[in-house]
């Protein structure tokens, strides 16, 4: 990351650590900070982790699993 600043992009990095810094992270709790917001809607920002559809029973639907992953942990989504 120390070669951003000097060259205008990374050379190497953790994508973690570039995750971080996506301007769309700034709003999102963080995985290890999610139990106080159990039952109400927030927003959440990682990398994919697992990402599968599942058919739903009889509907002809699918349902989406996906998880996502931060510095800090895993979230389902």
């Amino acid at each position: 990351m120390k070669w951003l600043g000097r060259l205008g992009y990374v050379l190497s990095a953790n994508l973690l650590d570039v995750v971080d810094m996506h301007r769309s992270s700034r709003d999102a709790v963080r995985a290890d900070a999610l139990r106080p917001h159990v039952g109400r809607r927030v927003k959440v920002f990682g990398i994919p982790i697992t990402d599968r559809l599942h058919p739903v029973a009889h509907s002809g639907q699918y349902m989406k699993f996906l998880t996502l992953g931060d510095k800090t942990g895993t979230v389902d989504v």
